[in-house]
């Protein structure tokens, strides 16, 4: 091949990559823009965790809105309350003797990443009760970015002070110090740099990763409740510890699980994980509500926040809300 030839083969080489490269980013396709989340990080008084910074601003930011539900910026805009916690103020003492205080703690799912602080589970649970007539008051001590053994000691530590009538601690499956869902499913694993500038080589790479890194997450998450797992004996530990502390106080303690948003009209990758903890559970005597019932069938992607943030939408918070409704209404509202 002479150099004429060459040349011209370089030339029509790069115009089609140039054209494929404005067809991928015209089209969406290979997108290389993730989810934003600009919260303060957890805040300590000495070795405890006491909540977010107080009256703070907590924005959700995305590369697009294909449902709507964002503002003009692509973006949800939260606040912490005075306490640092998320959604409405907070009092010490109860409104009244009768009310049933419940505290929830969690993650990031409780906190409500990439949700209005009206579309959070504990607060759309907390209007669907009320308006059935319930007198119940529901504090959401969710911070993203605890597992298990922090939401412990910032129950220890603060939500007892609010001396709630039941306390729900929920579990997500990265508490046993596993990674987020994103880092396998939106976050670039190869060539992360040069994927930044390009909707092409990005898009490319993806349709590559995709099973492999799914195959990862699935042997991520289950390695993390094996027997040989000492995250998950810690979280354990903290968990009968929980239990302890709250009928020391007068509370009813309450284990949740809440499932990925992965393959829940399939095969679900995670149910031996459920029947770990619920097991555990049954062996303490700790009552155990799994979500995972609630969500069972449903489509994932339709409950996701975005495409790049699996966190549960307004759809899936309010599936979990109604679920639990239904629980608290079995088991405790049925006494007052």
């Amino acid at each position: 091949m002479n150099k004429s030839n060459l040349l011209c083969l370089l030339v029509s080489l790069v115009l089609m990559l140039g054209a494929t490269e404005m067809a991928c980013r015209v089209l969406g396709v290979g997108d290389p823009r993730i989810a934003q989340w600009i919260v303060p990080k957890p805040r300590m008084d000495g070795e405890h965790f006491v909540g977010l910074k107080p009256n703070s601003k907590l924005v959700y930011r995305y590369p697009d809105n294909p449902r709507g539900y964002f503002d003009k910026n692509n973006e949800v805009v939260g606040r912490a309350n005075a306490f640092g916690f998320r959604g409405d103020d907070m009092r010490l003492a109860k409104s009244s003797e009768k009310t049933l205080r419940v505290a929830i703690l969690g993650d990031s799912f409780t906190e409500g990443y990439g949700v209005k602080d009206e579309d959070t589970f504990p607060k759309k649970l907390e209007v669907i009760l009320k308006s059935e007539g319930h007198d119940i008051e529901i504090l959401n001590f969710g911070v993203g970015g605890l597992n298990t053994v922090q939401e412990v000691d910032l129950m220890k530590g603060f939500v007892l002070k609010f001396k709630p009538d039941v306390i729900l601690l929920m579990m997500f499956l990265n508490d046993t110090d596993r990674m987020g869902t994103v880092n396998f499913m939106s976050r670039a694993y190869y060539f992360k740099s040069l994927r930044k500038h390009s909707y092409f080589i990005n898009g490319l790479m993806d349709s590559f990763e995709k099973k492999m890194l799914h195959h990862k997450m699935v042997e991520h998450y289950l390695d993390g409740y094996s027997k040989a797992s000492n995250a998950w004996k810690k979280a354990k530990d903290a968990i009968i510890d929980a239990q302890y502390a709250a009928k020391d106080h007068n509370a009813e303690f309450v284990l949740g699980l809440y499932p990925a948003l992965i393959d829940l009209d399939h095969d679900y990758p995670f149910r031996s994980i459920h029947d770990t903890v619920h097991n555990f559970s049954s062996q303490q005597q700790i009552q155990f509500v799994d979500l995972l019932k609630a969500f069972e069938g449903h489509q994932d992607k339709k409950l996701w926040v975005h495409r790049t943030d699996q966190h549960p939408n307004e759809i899936a918070q309010e599936i979990a809300a109604k679920f639990l409704a239904d629980y608290f209404k079995i088991r405790f509202l049925k006494k007052i």
